[in-house]
């Protein structure tokens, strides 16, 4: 017999043009799953087929318009600043730290944080954006003014 015998379900699915989605676990045309390549330049079908992909994407996008509203939320019940006041301090800084003038390297679960917003905790007035290093150090130094200017004062 000259048919060959696939050996797995990879070969069965070739010779089938079909593939199975690991989301929905349903066997597809590979037309219906999104075409990748590998780091080692190899081409490939995405492991979830486009409709699962697509819906994928979609609650992404939610997600991070959630985000995006908590984010404006924040900025402007805790430091009475617009999102778009926020970007344009930004900008201005060139998206670097007010004092160190590095760029923010401290991350959370999003990736690389925000710029704190450095504000008067007595009157509430936006200062600058800070790297997180930099705003810890300036709050300490707020609590304990008097033992940071005697220190500074050794240094004279």
């Amino acid at each position: 017999m000259s048919d060959i015998i696939p050996q797995n379900l990879t070969q069965i699915e070739q010779a089938q043009n079909k593939k199975r989605c690991n989301k929905c676990k349903k066997f597809k045309l590979l037309d219906d799953f999104y075409d990748a390549t590998t780091p080692k330049g190899k081409k490939i079908k995405l492991y979830s087929c486009k409709t699962c992909d697509n819906e994928r994407k979609r609650l992404r996008r939610l997600e991070l318009k959630k985000d995006q509203v908590k984010r404006r939320e924040h900025l402007k019940y805790t430091y009475n600043l617009e999102l778009e006041d926020y970007d344009r301090m930004f900008a201005e800084q060139g998206g670097v730290c007010a004092i160190c003038k590095h760029p923010e390297t401290t991350r959370n679960q999003y990736g690389i944080r925000s710029l704190s917003v450095d504000h008067d905790h007595r009157t509430g007035k936006v200062r600058a954006l800070l790297c997180s290093k930099c705003n810890t150090d300036l709050g300490g130094f707020e609590r304990n003014f008097s033992a940071f200017t005697a220190y500074l004062k050794c240094y004279e």
